[in-house]
């Protein structure tokens, strides 16, 4: 999340100093009675830790009335908790949605909240597949904004040649840049592009792209041990750790696709929630979760079964 902001946030003019480290704030903003619970908080920090910024983040998926007043909210008590200034960023892929988050939103005499926007006209679609080699985020951003209108072929093929290149380079974010590609493309579309360029996208969180990349890391690995033969100690070592990264690439993977998955059909998780998708171990849960998570109409129903 952290790597798409700054992208995000760069499409705005909105640029955040390297020497700044972003770090996930609270989830959760308490305001007296109950916690309300924005999609996620993340905080520029100075390398001695001091708080420079805050973006308290928001994905709407439709107009809501009822959530103006709580983007003030979240806004204020992340300020005063964080005691940095403090912006909203509430991101859409809907054109109709964009318009209405744009506000501003009127608290009184003089006094408004101007969120910042990130929805399909500040997302642009003719991203070039060379800038999208530079910066891989670029290419699936677009899918997300325009992955279901009329540029859904241009984006689409951009962002499955970007993908396929980390593939090559043995990038291990490329499983998840293929499973978002997945959620947004427009299905007849992405059929056609699998055709046409001889690949295959195929659902979260099992893209063709991760296996792809699990298959390359154990034929390193492979390579790895054939090379070092008579150093079974290290070889072994190197397996090892092979293994254990690549399933804890997984998991994390997985988690962070049925969090957002959930965020864009609308179910609104608890930060107990939330951490406990996020600590999930047990592979079959996790995947019981994301299963339920396709179909569920509250968070609830999600964990209900399995308490």
């Amino acid at each position: 999340m952290r790597g798409a902001l700054a992208v995000a946030l760069s499409l705005v003019g909105i640029e955040i100093p390297a020497e700044l480290e972003l770090r996930p704030g609270p989830e959760a903003v308490r305001d007296g009675t109950s916690d309300l619970l924005p999609d996620g908080t993340l905080v520029a920090h100075w390398s001695d830790g001091e708080a420079e910024e805050a973006f308290v983040l928001d994905v709407q998926l439709r107009k809501d009335p009822s959530k103006p007043t709580n983007w003030v909210v979240y806004v204020s008590i992340t300020r005063r908790r964080l005691r940095c200034p403090t912006s909203l960023v509430v991101v859409t892929p809907f054109e109709g949605v964009e318009s209405w988050a744009a506000g501003p939103i009127e608290i009184g005499r003089g006094h408004s909240l101007v969120p910042i926007v990130i929805g399909p006209s500040s997302i642009p679609h003719d991203v070039s597949l060379e800038r999208a080699r530079e910066i891989p985020m670029l290419a699936t951003l677009a899918v997300v904004a325009h992955g279901r209108g009329p540029h859904a072929e241009q984006v689409g093929r951009v962002a499955i040649d970007t993908i396929r290149a980390m593939v090559a380079g043995e990038d291990q974010e490329a499983g998840y840049h293929a499973d978002v590609v997945y959620a947004f493309l427009d299905e007849d579309v992405r059929r056609t592009l699998e055709e046409e360029m001889n690949v295959r996208v195929e659902g979260p969180p099992y893209s063709s792209y991760l296996r792809q990349l699990e298959a390359q890391g154990h034929m390193k690995g492979l390579a790895e041990g054939r090379m070092a033969g008579r150093e079974e100690g290290l070889a072994e070592g190197r397996e090892e750790g092979l293994a254990e990264g690549l399933a804890e690439g997984r998991m994390e993977g997985r988690a962070q696709m049925l969090l957002a998955l959930a965020a864009r059909r609308g179910l609104r998780m608890t930060a107990r929630q939330r951490s406990r998708v996020r600590s999930c171990a047990d592979e079959a849960l996790l995947m019981r979760w994301f299963d339920r998570t396709i179909t569920a109409t509250s968070a609830t129903e999600i964990f209900s079964r399995s308490q």
